[in-house]
Protein backbone atom coordinates (compact mmCIF):
# COMPACT_ATOMS: atom_id res chain seq x y z
CA UNK A 1 0.00 0.00 0.00
CA UNK A 2 2.84 2.40 0.79
CA UNK A 3 4.29 2.04 -2.73
CA UNK A 4 0.89 2.79 -4.23
CA UNK A 5 0.53 5.79 -1.92
CA UNK A 6 3.93 7.18 -2.92
CA UNK A 7 3.01 6.80 -6.57
CA UNK A 8 -0.36 8.52 -6.12
CA UNK A 9 1.24 11.49 -4.35
CA UNK A 10 3.42 12.26 -7.36
CA UNK A 11 0.77 14.42 -9.00
CA UNK A 12 -0.13 18.08 -9.29
CA UNK A 13 -3.06 17.86 -6.89
CA UNK A 14 -6.73 18.74 -7.27
CA UNK A 15 -8.36 21.93 -6.02
CA UNK A 16 -10.31 21.05 -2.90
CA UNK A 17 -13.19 23.35 -3.88
CA UNK A 18 -13.98 21.15 -6.90
CA UNK A 19 -14.14 18.08 -4.62
CA UNK A 20 -16.37 19.94 -2.17
CA UNK A 21 -18.82 20.58 -5.02
CA UNK A 22 -18.85 16.84 -5.67
CA UNK A 23 -20.07 16.13 -2.13
CA UNK A 24 -16.94 16.07 0.00
CA UNK A 25 -18.22 18.98 2.06
CA UNK A 26 -15.97 18.25 5.04
CA UNK A 27 -12.80 19.13 3.12
CA UNK A 28 -10.76 22.28 3.73
CA UNK A 29 -11.53 25.04 1.24
CA UNK A 30 -9.08 26.85 -1.03
CA UNK A 31 -6.24 24.35 -0.96
CA UNK A 32 -5.06 21.29 -2.90
CA UNK A 33 -5.77 17.62 -2.31
CA UNK A 34 -3.17 15.11 -3.50
CA UNK A 35 -4.78 11.91 -2.25
CA UNK A 36 -7.98 10.89 -0.48
CA UNK A 37 -9.14 7.45 0.63
CA UNK A 38 -11.09 5.63 3.35
CA UNK A 39 -9.80 2.96 5.71
CA UNK A 40 -12.10 0.43 7.43
CA UNK A 41 -10.48 -0.77 10.61
CA UNK A 42 -11.84 -3.77 12.50
CA UNK A 43 -10.25 -5.18 15.64
CA UNK A 44 -11.23 -8.68 16.82
CA UNK A 45 -12.95 -9.21 20.17
CA UNK A 46 -9.83 -10.91 21.58
CA UNK A 47 -7.53 -8.13 20.44
CA UNK A 48 -9.89 -5.46 21.70
CA UNK A 49 -9.88 -6.91 25.22
CA UNK A 50 -6.09 -6.67 25.51
CA UNK A 51 -5.84 -3.44 23.58
CA UNK A 52 -8.41 -1.61 25.73
CA UNK A 53 -6.75 -2.90 28.89
CA UNK A 54 -3.40 -1.45 27.77
CA UNK A 55 -4.91 1.88 26.75
CA UNK A 56 -5.93 2.85 30.27
CA UNK A 57 -4.13 2.18 33.53
CA UNK A 58 -5.93 1.27 36.74
CA UNK A 59 -6.13 4.93 37.88
CA UNK A 60 -8.65 5.56 35.11
CA UNK A 61 -10.98 3.10 36.84
CA UNK A 62 -9.96 3.49 40.49
CA UNK A 63 -8.37 0.09 41.07
CA UNK A 64 -7.30 -3.05 39.24
CA UNK A 65 -10.38 -4.93 40.38
CA UNK A 66 -12.73 -2.21 39.12
CA UNK A 67 -10.79 -2.05 35.87
CA UNK A 68 -11.41 -5.69 35.02
CA UNK A 69 -15.04 -5.51 36.19
CA UNK A 70 -15.55 -2.65 33.78
CA UNK A 71 -13.75 -4.43 30.93
CA UNK A 72 -16.21 -7.30 31.27
CA UNK A 73 -18.97 -4.80 30.49
CA UNK A 74 -16.96 -3.38 27.59
CA UNK A 75 -16.30 -6.81 26.09
CA UNK A 76 -19.99 -7.62 25.90
CA UNK A 77 -20.72 -4.30 24.21
CA UNK A 78 -17.86 -4.65 21.75
CA UNK A 79 -19.20 -8.05 20.68
CA UNK A 80 -22.61 -6.43 20.19
CA UNK A 81 -20.95 -3.56 18.31
CA UNK A 82 -19.23 -5.97 15.89
CA UNK A 83 -22.50 -7.68 15.08
CA UNK A 84 -24.80 -4.66 14.95
CA UNK A 85 -22.61 -1.64 14.33
CA UNK A 86 -24.25 0.36 17.10
CA UNK A 87 -23.74 1.06 20.78
CA UNK A 88 -27.46 1.22 21.51
CA UNK A 89 -29.77 -1.75 22.03
CA UNK A 90 -33.58 -1.57 22.20
CA UNK A 91 -33.62 -1.51 26.00
CA UNK A 92 -30.11 -0.40 26.96
CA UNK A 93 -26.98 1.35 25.69
CA UNK A 94 -23.28 1.48 26.33
CA UNK A 95 -23.77 4.89 27.90
CA UNK A 96 -26.41 3.66 30.36
CA UNK A 97 -24.26 0.68 31.39
CA UNK A 98 -21.22 2.94 31.79
CA UNK A 99 -23.23 5.42 33.83
CA UNK A 100 -24.51 2.65 36.11
CA UNK A 101 -21.01 1.32 36.72
CA UNK A 102 -19.60 4.84 37.13
CA UNK A 103 -22.17 5.75 39.78
CA UNK A 104 -21.50 2.58 41.74
CA UNK A 105 -17.73 2.64 41.52
CA UNK A 106 -16.42 6.11 40.71
CA UNK A 107 -18.64 9.02 41.65
CA UNK A 108 -22.23 8.87 42.83
CA UNK A 109 -22.74 12.46 41.66
CA UNK A 110 -21.49 11.45 38.18
CA UNK A 111 -18.77 14.08 38.34
CA UNK A 112 -16.70 14.04 35.12
CA UNK A 113 -18.80 11.19 33.72
CA UNK A 114 -19.18 12.80 30.30
CA UNK A 115 -15.41 13.00 29.89
CA UNK A 116 -15.07 9.38 31.05
CA UNK A 117 -17.70 8.13 28.64
CA UNK A 118 -16.28 10.11 25.72
CA UNK A 119 -12.90 8.40 26.23
CA UNK A 120 -14.59 4.98 26.27
CA UNK A 121 -16.68 5.78 23.19
CA UNK A 122 -13.60 6.94 21.27
CA UNK A 123 -12.00 3.58 22.02
CA UNK A 124 -14.87 1.80 20.29
CA UNK A 125 -14.70 4.11 17.30
CA UNK A 126 -10.95 3.65 17.01
CA UNK A 127 -11.12 -0.14 17.36
CA UNK A 128 -13.84 -0.46 14.75
CA UNK A 129 -14.53 2.42 12.42
CA UNK A 130 -14.05 4.12 9.09
CA UNK A 131 -11.41 6.80 8.68
CA UNK A 132 -11.08 9.22 5.79
CA UNK A 133 -7.45 10.12 5.11
CA UNK A 134 -6.76 13.28 3.10
CA UNK A 135 -3.33 14.47 1.91
CA UNK A 136 -3.44 18.27 1.51
CA UNK A 137 -0.85 20.79 0.44
CA UNK A 138 1.06 22.34 3.34
CA UNK A 139 -0.94 25.59 3.33
CA UNK A 140 -3.99 23.66 4.57
CA UNK A 141 -2.53 23.93 8.08
CA UNK A 142 -3.38 27.63 8.12
CA UNK A 143 -6.87 27.05 6.71
CA UNK A 144 -8.04 24.09 8.79
CA UNK A 145 -10.30 26.06 11.13
CA UNK A 146 -12.32 22.94 11.96
CA UNK A 147 -9.41 21.25 13.71
CA UNK A 148 -9.07 23.37 16.83
CA UNK A 149 -6.02 21.46 18.14
CA UNK A 150 -3.91 22.84 15.32
CA UNK A 151 -4.76 26.46 16.08
CA UNK A 152 -2.13 26.21 18.84
CA UNK A 153 0.40 24.48 16.59
CA UNK A 154 3.96 25.71 16.94
CA UNK A 155 4.02 25.88 13.14
CA UNK A 156 1.51 28.73 13.42
CA UNK A 157 2.51 30.25 16.76
CA UNK A 158 5.89 29.89 18.44
CA UNK A 159 7.78 28.18 15.61
CA UNK A 160 6.65 29.78 12.38
CA UNK A 161 10.10 29.09 10.94
CA UNK A 162 9.17 25.38 10.93
CA UNK A 163 6.33 26.20 8.56
CA UNK A 164 8.76 28.08 6.30
CA UNK A 165 10.96 25.00 6.10
CA UNK A 166 8.31 22.33 5.60
CA UNK A 167 6.68 24.51 2.94
CA UNK A 168 9.85 24.14 0.87
CA UNK A 169 9.77 20.35 1.04
CA UNK A 170 7.63 17.86 -0.82
CA UNK A 171 5.45 17.62 2.27
CA UNK A 172 1.76 17.00 2.90
CA UNK A 173 -0.58 18.08 5.65
CA UNK A 174 -2.53 14.89 6.33
CA UNK A 175 -5.87 15.07 8.11
CA UNK A 176 -7.64 11.98 9.46
CA UNK A 177 -11.41 12.31 9.61
CA UNK A 178 -13.97 10.17 11.41
CA UNK A 179 -17.60 10.76 10.51
CA UNK A 180 -16.59 13.87 8.63
CA UNK A 181 -14.84 15.41 11.64
CA UNK A 182 -11.06 15.90 11.83
CA UNK A 183 -9.64 13.91 14.74
CA UNK A 184 -5.92 13.88 13.88
CA UNK A 185 -3.34 15.38 11.63
CA UNK A 186 0.11 14.17 10.78
CA UNK A 187 2.91 15.35 8.49
CA UNK A 188 3.92 13.21 5.52
CA UNK A 189 7.10 13.84 3.56
CA UNK A 190 8.31 12.36 0.30
CA UNK A 191 12.03 11.89 -0.19
CA UNK A 192 13.84 14.20 -2.58
CA UNK A 193 13.83 11.44 -5.21
CA UNK A 194 10.10 10.90 -4.55
CA UNK A 195 10.62 7.17 -3.98
CA UNK A 196 10.15 7.03 -0.19
CA UNK A 197 7.77 8.46 2.40
CA UNK A 198 7.78 9.06 6.12
CA UNK A 199 5.16 10.16 8.65
CA UNK A 200 5.76 12.15 11.83
CA UNK A 201 4.25 14.46 14.45
CA UNK A 202 0.75 13.04 14.87
CA UNK A 203 -1.40 15.64 16.62
CA UNK A 204 -4.87 15.49 18.07
CA UNK A 205 -6.56 12.41 19.51
CA UNK A 206 -3.73 9.88 19.78
CA UNK A 207 -4.36 6.74 17.76
CA UNK A 208 -2.31 3.98 19.33
CA UNK A 209 -1.39 2.39 16.02
CA UNK A 210 -1.52 5.12 13.39
CA UNK A 211 0.35 2.95 10.87
CA UNK A 212 -2.96 1.22 10.08
CA UNK A 213 -4.06 4.41 8.32
CA UNK A 214 -1.32 4.14 5.70
CA UNK A 215 -0.52 0.46 5.29
CA UNK A 216 -2.23 -2.86 5.81
CA UNK A 217 1.00 -4.70 6.54
CA UNK A 218 3.68 -4.02 9.11
CA UNK A 219 6.13 -5.64 6.71
CA UNK A 220 5.96 -2.48 4.58
CA UNK A 221 7.50 -0.05 7.05
CA UNK A 222 10.26 0.59 9.56
CA UNK A 223 10.07 2.66 12.72
CA UNK A 224 12.14 5.84 12.90
CA UNK A 225 13.24 7.49 16.12
CA UNK A 226 12.69 11.22 16.61
CA UNK A 227 16.39 12.21 16.86
CA UNK A 228 17.10 10.50 13.54
CA UNK A 229 14.50 12.65 11.80
CA UNK A 230 15.57 15.79 13.65
CA UNK A 231 19.06 15.40 12.27
CA UNK A 232 17.80 15.38 8.67
CA UNK A 233 14.78 17.66 8.56
CA UNK A 234 15.93 20.66 10.57
CA UNK A 235 12.51 20.61 12.27
CA UNK A 236 11.68 19.58 15.80
CA UNK A 237 10.19 16.11 15.63
CA UNK A 238 7.98 15.11 18.54
CA UNK A 239 9.17 12.25 20.71
CA UNK A 240 8.04 8.86 19.50
CA UNK A 241 8.57 6.16 16.95
CA UNK A 242 7.51 7.35 13.51
CA UNK A 243 7.34 5.35 10.30
CA UNK A 244 8.92 5.25 6.86
CA UNK A 245 8.58 2.71 4.10
CA UNK A 246 10.84 -0.33 4.39
CA UNK A 247 14.56 0.27 3.78
CA UNK A 248 14.07 3.96 2.89
CA UNK A 249 17.31 5.93 3.20
CA UNK A 250 16.83 8.77 5.68
CA UNK A 251 19.49 10.85 3.90
CA UNK A 252 17.09 11.06 0.96
CA UNK A 253 14.89 13.30 3.15
CA UNK A 254 17.55 16.00 3.42
CA UNK A 255 16.25 18.96 1.41
CA UNK A 256 17.90 22.04 -0.03
CA UNK A 257 16.02 24.93 1.64
CA UNK A 258 16.22 28.63 2.30
CA UNK A 259 17.24 29.40 5.87
CA UNK A 260 14.25 31.04 7.64
CA UNK A 261 16.59 33.41 9.48
CA UNK A 262 19.12 34.67 6.96
CA UNK A 263 17.81 33.45 3.60
CA UNK A 264 20.89 31.43 2.66
CA UNK A 265 20.48 28.30 0.54
CA UNK A 266 21.40 25.41 2.83
CA UNK A 267 20.60 21.77 3.47
CA UNK A 268 17.93 21.04 6.04
CA UNK A 269 20.25 18.86 8.14
CA UNK A 270 22.46 21.91 8.85
CA UNK A 271 19.65 23.85 10.55
CA UNK A 272 19.57 24.06 14.32
CA UNK A 273 17.93 26.10 17.08
CA UNK A 274 19.56 28.59 19.41
CA UNK A 275 18.09 31.68 21.05
CA UNK A 276 14.73 30.07 20.17
CA UNK A 277 15.44 30.62 16.48
CA UNK A 278 15.92 28.12 13.69
CA UNK A 279 18.98 29.08 11.68
CA UNK A 280 21.92 27.76 9.68
CA UNK A 281 25.71 27.94 10.14
CA UNK A 282 25.84 31.04 7.92
CA UNK A 283 23.74 32.94 10.44
CA UNK A 284 25.01 35.27 13.11
CA UNK A 285 22.88 36.80 15.84
CA UNK A 286 22.15 40.53 15.73
CA UNK A 287 20.78 42.21 18.84
CA UNK A 288 19.96 45.21 16.62
CA UNK A 289 17.35 43.20 14.71
CA UNK A 290 16.80 40.67 17.52
CA UNK A 291 17.26 37.81 15.06
CA UNK A 292 19.84 35.91 13.05
CA UNK A 293 21.20 37.40 9.84
CA UNK A 294 23.63 36.20 7.18
CA UNK A 295 27.20 36.74 8.36
CA UNK A 296 28.54 37.36 4.85
CA UNK A 297 25.98 40.11 4.35
CA UNK A 298 26.73 41.81 7.65
CA UNK A 299 29.33 44.00 9.34
CA UNK A 300 30.15 44.44 13.00
CA UNK A 301 29.35 47.79 14.57
CA UNK A 302 31.50 48.66 17.58
CA UNK A 303 29.13 51.36 18.71
CA UNK A 304 26.18 48.93 18.70
CA UNK A 305 28.28 45.93 19.81
CA UNK A 306 26.48 43.72 17.29
CA UNK A 307 26.13 42.89 13.60
CA UNK A 308 24.03 44.83 11.11
CA UNK A 309 23.36 44.30 7.42
CA UNK A 310 25.84 45.96 5.08
CA UNK A 311 22.90 47.29 3.10
CA UNK A 312 21.55 48.96 6.24
CA UNK A 313 24.88 50.44 7.27
CA UNK A 314 27.19 53.29 6.44
CA UNK A 315 30.87 53.54 7.24
CA UNK A 316 32.11 56.58 9.10
CA UNK A 317 35.78 57.30 8.39
CA UNK A 318 35.75 59.87 11.14
CA UNK A 319 34.54 57.34 13.72
CA UNK A 320 36.23 54.34 12.09
CA UNK A 321 33.07 52.28 12.56
CA UNK A 322 29.88 51.07 10.88
CA UNK A 323 26.60 52.73 11.81
CA UNK A 324 22.97 52.02 10.89
CA UNK A 325 22.02 54.32 8.04
CA UNK A 326 18.41 54.74 9.19
CA UNK A 327 17.47 55.21 12.81
CA UNK A 328 15.29 52.17 13.60
CA UNK A 329 16.20 50.87 17.04
CA UNK A 330 18.67 53.42 18.45
CA UNK A 331 18.94 57.14 19.08
CA UNK A 332 21.74 57.39 16.53
CA UNK A 333 20.95 59.55 13.51
CA UNK A 334 23.46 59.64 10.70
CA UNK A 335 24.06 62.71 8.54
CA UNK A 336 26.57 63.66 5.85
CA UNK A 337 29.25 66.17 6.74
CA UNK A 338 32.51 67.36 5.26
CA UNK A 339 35.44 65.50 6.82
CA UNK A 340 38.55 67.60 6.52
CA UNK A 341 40.78 64.62 7.34
CA UNK A 342 39.85 62.87 4.11
CA UNK A 343 38.97 66.08 2.25
CA UNK A 344 35.64 64.58 1.30
CA UNK A 345 32.18 64.06 2.65
CA UNK A 346 31.60 61.43 5.32
CA UNK A 347 28.88 59.87 7.47
CA UNK A 348 28.87 61.02 11.11
CA UNK A 349 26.31 61.20 13.87
CA UNK A 350 24.02 64.20 14.04
CA UNK A 351 25.50 65.20 17.41
CA UNK A 352 28.95 65.49 15.84
CA UNK A 353 28.13 68.18 13.28
CA UNK A 354 27.44 71.86 12.98
CA UNK A 355 25.91 73.51 9.95
CA UNK A 356 27.85 76.12 8.03
CA UNK A 357 25.66 78.61 6.23
CA UNK A 358 28.81 79.94 4.62
CA UNK A 359 29.56 76.64 2.81
CA UNK A 360 25.98 75.40 2.72
CA UNK A 361 26.69 72.01 4.28
CA UNK A 362 27.55 70.31 7.58
CA UNK A 363 30.98 70.36 9.14
CA UNK A 364 32.37 68.08 11.81
CA UNK A 365 32.17 70.01 15.04
CA UNK A 366 35.69 69.10 16.17
CA UNK A 367 37.08 70.29 12.84
CA UNK A 368 35.31 73.66 12.76
CA UNK A 369 35.64 77.04 14.31
CA UNK A 370 33.09 79.83 14.72
CA UNK A 371 33.46 82.99 12.63
CA UNK A 372 31.82 86.03 14.16
CA UNK A 373 32.28 87.82 10.86
CA UNK A 374 30.12 85.30 8.96
CA UNK A 375 27.98 84.36 11.94
CA UNK A 376 28.59 80.65 11.20
CA UNK A 377 31.28 77.96 11.19
CA UNK A 378 34.36 77.52 9.04
CA UNK A 379 36.76 74.61 8.69
CA UNK A 380 39.30 75.26 11.42
CA UNK A 381 42.44 73.67 10.04
CA UNK A 382 42.44 74.71 6.43
CA UNK A 383 44.75 76.56 4.08
CA UNK A 384 41.80 78.84 3.35
CA UNK A 385 40.75 79.63 6.93
CA UNK A 386 42.73 82.52 8.36
CA UNK A 387 42.47 84.94 11.26
CA UNK A 388 41.75 88.61 10.59
CA UNK A 389 43.10 90.89 13.29
CA UNK A 390 41.18 93.78 11.82
CA UNK A 391 37.89 91.89 12.05
CA UNK A 392 38.87 89.93 15.17
CA UNK A 393 37.39 86.85 13.48
CA UNK A 394 38.23 83.84 11.40
CA UNK A 395 37.55 84.34 7.70
CA UNK A 396 37.95 82.61 4.34
CA UNK A 397 40.91 84.14 2.55
CA UNK A 398 39.24 83.34 -0.80
CA UNK A 399 36.28 85.50 0.09
CA UNK A 400 35.91 88.01 -2.77
CA UNK A 401 34.71 90.61 -0.31
CA UNK A 402 38.05 90.53 1.49
CA UNK A 403 41.45 91.82 0.49
CA UNK A 404 44.89 91.07 1.88
CA UNK A 405 46.67 94.25 2.84
CA UNK A 406 49.39 95.13 5.31
CA UNK A 407 49.61 91.48 6.40
CA UNK A 408 45.94 91.17 7.24
CA UNK A 409 42.56 90.39 5.65
CA UNK A 410 40.10 93.26 5.62
CA UNK A 411 36.84 94.00 3.81
CA UNK A 412 37.08 95.80 0.47
CA UNK A 413 35.09 98.72 1.91
CA UNK A 414 37.90 99.56 4.34
CA UNK A 415 40.83 99.39 1.91
CA UNK A 416 40.81 103.12 0.96
CA UNK A 417 40.66 104.11 4.60
CA UNK A 418 43.59 101.92 5.55
CA UNK A 419 45.63 103.08 2.58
Amino acid sequence: MLKALISSLNNEGIKSNSLIKQGFDYLIKNTKVYCIYSVKYEMSLEDFHDWFSKQYDYEFFGSYQKKYEFIDIIDRWYEFFLKNGTLTDKTQSLKSDCKKWYKENKDKDLKNFDRFFEAVKRSFEEANGVYDVVFYSVDALRKNKNFSDDRKSCYLKARKDYFKIISQMNAFYVVIYRNGKPVNRIWALLSTNKESILFFNLYGYQIKDFSKLFTASKEEFDFVRSPELNSRLGLYVNSGDWIKNKNANLDDFIYRVTCPSCGSNVYSNTLYISRSRLHCPSCIYSSYYNRYINEEESVFSEVLKTYIYKSDSVYSYYNKDFFPKINKHTSLKMVIAYNNDIENFDWVTESQVVYSSYYGYNLIKEQSIYSSYYGTYLIEISKNTVYSKFLNSYVDKNDKNLVYINGDYVPNDYVSVLV
